[in-house]
């Protein structure tokens, strides 16, 4: 058996960023930036790659996933 044999499964991931920089009010150089990052966003499942311990009865399986959806939310004062 060659190299190399086992192949995992494909990876596929949709991100999105949203920012928004609002100019406060009685301050000339204050500015404050509101950001929202949604890694995932279509919420696909992405198995990890398959067992490839050649000797284990689980060999070939997918027993595990990667990361859901994560969703951050951030806050920034710039003066």
């Amino acid at each position: 058996s060659g190299r190399n044999n086992v192949i995992g499964p494909g990876f596929v991931q949709t991100d999105l960023s949203v920012l928004k920089r609002f100019q406060l009010p009685k301050e000339r150089l204050g500015r404050v930036e509101f950001r929202s990052e949604i890694f995932n966003l279509l919420n696909q499942v992405n198995f990890a790659n398959p067992n490839n311990n050649f000797i284990s009865p689980a060999f070939g399986r997918l027993l595990s996933a990667r990361d859901a959806r994560v969703v951050q939310f951030a806050l920034r004062y710039d003066f």
